[in-house]
């Protein structure tokens, strides 16, 4: 029994069949179906021999798994139900009737036409390599080599692949690799990022100094009357004018801020359009260089729409995601060192 055949039948299943008395070294080829003959869910195998063809029915029914391989920890373990044995000679004339779900695979047993099971639209190739090789083994013609099949499905968590003739997981996809290339795109303007960084330390610190100016400064300071407080700005006594300049610091700090702020805006509303123009040059060159064939496999305007999309996801990631997430975590590092500063017991609790 070839690797690939061990791909089709679950080891279980082989296992329960060696115990029936039936070798899997005899197996030339097989294929699973995921419908029985009355349309129910339920997994089935057909096998092919040398000199027999055998049905195979799982014991378990009434749900369906992605077609690859799922956690062994979430995986019953699954038998045979029902076993049917067909001497070859008995057969003729093998077919698969296409319906407007999947299809139904039939045969003439001792010249009767039976059904023997159904599948959905997933399974319609491999039925039909199947069906092919069968025909050919009756009639002692030799099979056709078959085609290297693409896998359908991620091997790693057992996800169906969302376009078929592309192995691509989007849920196994190492983000942190293509979040690293769209950051190289940025190299060319360290500058305007460097000066991007530094609204951005600016304004966290401003944001951290405003809590403390009206706590602890007016508070513990200007209202409880702290005369070494006055003494230390030159104003001793004068907590009129130690409120005053409180009062101006803060409108100072807000006026600041909003200088940073827009200086911050206009610094993002240059880099990241430029680097989103950039990254779709990139990607409407590479599908130039792609064949006719793939362009006819595929709707050119949902090509142009997804380029499009995801250059927007990208644009908005870095304009109102990424800057904000950076300056909330500035703002919270210099919260916490001014915290520390003051009492670190507090600050713990």
């Amino acid at each position: 029994m070839n690797e690939s055949l061990k791909k089709v039948i679950p080891n279980s299943v082989i296992t329960a069949l060696e115990k029936r008395g039936l070798k899997p070294e005899a197996f030339l080829d097989a294929v699973s179906a995921d419908m029985d003959k009355n349309g129910e869910l339920r997994s089935l195998y057909l096998i092919l021999t040398d000199k027999r063809f055998i049905l195979v029915v799982s014991d378990q029914s009434g749900e369906m798994i992605f077609s690859g391989a799922s956690p062994a920890s979430h995986r019953p373990v699954e038998g045979v139900g029902e076993l049917y044995q067909y001497e070859l000679s008995r057969i003729a004339n093998p077919k698969i009737l296409d319906q407007v779900v999947g299809g139904l695979f039939m045969a003439d047993i001792d010249g009767i036409e039976t059904w023997i099971c159904r599948f959905s639209g997933a399974k319609m190739k491999e039925m039909r390599n199947f069906c092919m090789t069968f025909s050919c083994r009756l009639t002692g013609e030799e099979p056709p080599e078959k085609k290297r099949n693409d896998v359908e499905y991620c091997p790693k968590c057992g996800m169906p692949y969302p376009e078929k003739g592309r192995s691509v997981c989007p849920k196994c996809m190492v983000k942190r690799a293509i979040f690293l290339r769209i950051l190289s795109y940025f190299k060319p303007f360290w500058l305007r990022i460097c000066g991007l960084f530094l609204c951005m330390i600016v304004s966290g610190i401003l944001s951290s100094l405003s809590p403390y100016l009206t706590g602890t400064i007016l508070y513990d300071k200007i209202l409880s009357k702290n005369q070494e407080f006055t003494e230390t700005l030159g104003i001793p006594g004068n907590f009129v004018l130690a409120l005053l300049m409180l009062v101006l610091s803060a409108a100072l700090i807000l006026i600041i801020k909003q200088i940073v702020g827009v200086i911050q805006g206009r610094i993002n509303a240059y880099l990241v359009p430029e680097v989103v123009t950039k990254i779709k040059g990139n990607v409407f060159e590479a599908l130039q260089k792609l064949s006719i064939g793939f362009f006819t496999r595929r709707q050119t305007g949902s090509l142009m729409q997804r380029v499009n999309s995801d250059a927007n996801e990208v644009m908005g990631f870095f304009i109102d995601g990424l800057p904000y997430l950076l300056y909330n975590v500035f703002t919270f590092l210099f919260a916490a060192i001014i915290m520390f500063s003051m009492d670190w017991r507090l600050a713990l609790i």
